[in-house]
């Protein structure tokens, strides 16, 4: 991790921990990986390694703290990471923006079990699908991903991909996040993945109100 707790000596020796027990689990996942191998299972066993979201060390934002408190992204996002002959065939990093609920629908495919055809994922606002998720191994990418606070029912966000205006240069990836009406913050996650510049000023009126 590039950064520091802001402020806070007792974050900073929470994070320490963190990152203790992250070793600790690395280590145990190269032990089976270890065990696979020399067993020469390699070949015809998948390794899926998924994970809980992270934890809030405020390290861009005072409020970003505790498990599930906020929506910045050190609060959601979440590992997916295959290895083995269910791996076979895909790029390294599949693009898309993915939530939580297609890694049950991936796993079921990955098995033979085919759980649903979703043509609908690269709508310009969610939909229902969304909510069932959809498997990432023959899915079109989405281009958008809902987000909640454990503890706050105002604490929402979405993820979106958004084509710059004019359509000029690539992609963008942005995130919403709305804490109530009265407090809104967005983040361009590509350039700006510590979310430091909250650029909701800058966005118009009825897009303020579209999201």
């Amino acid at each position: 991790m590039a950064r520091l707790p802001r402020h806070s000596k007792r974050q900073a020796a929470m994070l320490r921990a963190y990152l203790r027990e992250l070793r600790c689990v690395d280590d145990y996942i190269k032990q089976v990986h270890g065990i696979l191998r020399r067993a020469g299972r390699l070949h015809d066993t998948s390794l899926v390694i998924v994970g809980d979201h992270g934890e809030g060390f405020e390290l861009a934002h005072e409020r970003d703290r505790v498990h599930g408190g906020a929506v910045y992204d050190t609060q959601v996002r979440l590992p997916f990471i295959a290895f083995g002959p269910m791996a076979r065939g895909m790029p390294k990093r599949v693009p898309g923006v993915w939530s939580d609920t297609s890694i049950g629908p991936t796993l079921l495919e990955a098995l033979g079990l085919r759980h649903r055809d979703c043509p609908t994922l690269t709508a310009s606002v969610p939909g229902p699908l969304d909510v069932f998720g959809c498997s990432v191994l023959s899915s079109p990418p989405p281009r958008h991903a809902m987000v909640s606070c454990a503890f706050d029912s105002m604490c929402v966000g979405l993820v979106t991909q958004m084509d710059p205006a004019h359509g000029e240069g690539r992609t963008q990836l942005w995130k919403f996040a709305s804490f109530g009406e009265e407090r809104l913050e967005a983040y361009r996650l590509d350039a700006d993945p510590y979310e430091d510049n909250d650029r909701s000023v800058e966005l118009p009126e009825t897009e303020r109100k579209r999201v």
